[in-house]
């Protein structure tokens, strides 16, 4: 999957904003605009924001909630929340090809803007 990104510098209302999620907040605001940027998606409720198995994707949540569901057969428990200001996909980064048959997927639960990392 490629990730488009954005080389130009935060909008002053954009840097608020990642300026009060925790892993941005303690930046300056030349640390916040050198680095490199994702993209805005939305997703609507029930919409899989990472699916079985993917491994290359890093989202920061601006606004609303999702689920790290494992699936086992017909089978579902949640894992995990994540809520406006957290972060999730980074461990899958991390560990790559290790975890490249994990069985969870992450779900929004709203419809609401996530900044997808590049």
């Amino acid at each position: 999957m490629t990730i488009s990104s954005k080389s130009s510098n935060l909008t002053p209302d954009r840097e608020a904003v990642f300026h009060q999620i925790r892993l941005f907040s303690g930046l300056s605001d030349k640390e916040l605009n050198s680095l490199e940027k994702g993209k805005e998606e939305w997703y609507e409720k029930g919409d899989k924001i990472i699916a079985e198995g993917q491994n290359d994707s890093f989202y920061v949540v601006l606004n609303g909630k999702v689920q790290i569901i494992l699936k086992d057969g017909p089978k579902e428990a949640v894992l995990s929340t994540y809520d406006s200001g957290d972060h999730f996909g980074e461990l899958l980064i991390i560990l790559g090809e290790q975890l490249s048959d994990h069985k969870c997927a992450a779900l929004a639960t709203e419809k609401k803007p996530f900044t997808k990392m590049g």
